[in-house]
């Protein structure tokens, strides 16, 4: 899950005393005939993930997946992306692109050693689903209607 679908598809919820290590995925939500698993009335809880140890705030809050079909526009806070068509900024245009679309957890894993952040990109948008490139558009589209206007 990269970090944008990562904002977007789920949110913290506090860790109450009695749930503690209690993360649950839909795997886990079939009884196996005990009682106690008996299905409970309204909609199934969303899966839950926590976070691992080494995450200051693990014992304290997890994250929640979203129902498939949900409406989420993430509020991202700061400057607008880079744009496409400034080649003084293309290194940063390709980074931020990277970090935002991929999945990956260590910096590390955005670009190959001795890679160009160009040919990081280009190898990343080669493989890329229309809905990444359909992101990527859009994004840009800021610029194009602020050059047309």
């Amino acid at each position: 899950m990269s970090f944008l679908f990562f904002v977007a598809s789920t949110y913290e919820e506090r860790i109450s005393k009695n749930d503690k290590g209690t993360a649950r995925s839909a795997s886990t939500t079939e009884g196996d005939g005990d009682l106690s698993q008996a299905p409970k009335r309204g909609r199934p809880k969303n899966d839950r993930a926590d976070y691992l140890p080494p995450h200051p705030r693990s014992n304290k809050v997890r994250r929640v997946v979203r129902r498939q079909g949900h409406n989420t526009i993430p509020n991202i806070i700061g400057w607008w992306f880079p744009r496409r068509d400034d080649p003084d900024i293309q290194p940063l245009y390709c980074a931020s692109r990277l970090a935002l679309l991929t999945l990956w957890r260590n910096l590390t894993e955005l670009i190959q050693p001795n890679e160009s952040w160009e040919r990081a990109f280009d190898k990343f948008m080669a493989t890329a689903p229309k809905r990444i490139h359909d992101i990527i558009a859009g994004i840009q589209y800021y610029y194009d209607c602020g050059d047309s206007a």
